[in-house]
């Protein structure tokens, strides 16, 4: 058994599987990471929203080939986006902001009633 394990070891070593498997893992690792910031990300752009409808696509359905509602109608609002001609908005566009701006409140003064 001792012996097996030696020659397993210098065939891994010659051949570099296990580094390219913690180096593989590592980098799903920071992917999944980069995503999730991504997503997390205000879109000011509409290669932004194409950017982060792709990543939730990958992440999500990585082999593309879920046929269940959303996953086909969110493609083929993907591939609307990237495709320039389907497009009637410039690529480098500003659009406006998703989330409806707060507005601060003013602080109200209270007023003192004198009873009379």
């Amino acid at each position: 058994m001792l012996r097996l394990r030696r020659v397993w070891n210098a065939a891994d070593r010659r051949i570099g599987y296990s580094t390219s498997l913690a180096k593989t893992q590592d980098l799903a690792r920071f992917e999944g990471i980069a995503g999730r910031v991504l997503i997390s990300l205000q879109p000011y752009y509409i290669h932004d929203i194409a950017a982060k409808l792709h990543c939730m696509l990958v992440m999500y359905d990585p082999e593309l080939r879920n046929e269940e509602t959303p996953w086909p109608e969110l493609r083929r609002m993907l591939r609307e986006l990237i495709q320039p001609y389907w497009s009637v908005i410039e690529p480098q566009s500003r659009i406006r902001l998703l989330r409806p701006k707060t507005r601060e409140r003013r602080p109200q003064v209270e007023t003192v009633r004198i009873a009379v």
